[in-house]
């Protein structure tokens, strides 16, 4: 009998039950290959302020900021990874728009640029420092 054994990240059992021949490295004629999906087309890009920073884990960059956004009248609030953040900044994020059962609508980022923004005359600009979702 085929079991995964926790923990140790083993199986233990028949391949040939998932249609791998583990001698051969081959599939049999049933077996579906899945190929990667292009990326989703619901990437948008969303830049703005960040008013507050409501949540931020120092270990793994998680943050939650409430941002004002071009193009939006309310704050919008912002899910995603930095090293450091902090009110103040400019943000720049690549992501998609979710609707979460607790918190309701966010935008979700799969890339994050943050600028220290500075008056330069003609308005906020900033030069940053870039974060990924690893």
């Amino acid at each position: 009998m085929a079991k995964w054994r926790a923990g140790f990240g083993i199986w233990s059992g028949n391949f040939d039950m998932l249609g791998l021949d583990a001698r051969r490295g081959t599939t049999d004629d049933a077996t579906i290959v899945m190929k990667p999906q292009p990326e989703s087309s619901t990437q948008e890009v969303l830049a703005g302020l960040v008013e507050r920073v409501t949540y931020h884990n120092e270990e793994n960059g998680f943050c939650v900021l409430r941002i004002k956004a071009r193009g939006h009248r309310e704050l919008v609030t912002v899910t995603g990874h930095a090293a450091v953040i902090s009110a103040g900044e400019w943000v720049t994020a690549t992501g998609e728009w979710i609707n979460d059962r607790t918190h309701g609508q966010q935008f979700k980022t799969r890339f994050m640029r943050t600028s220290v923004c500075q008056e330069d005359g003609q308005g906020v600009r900033g030069e940053g420092v870039r974060h990924h979702r690893g």
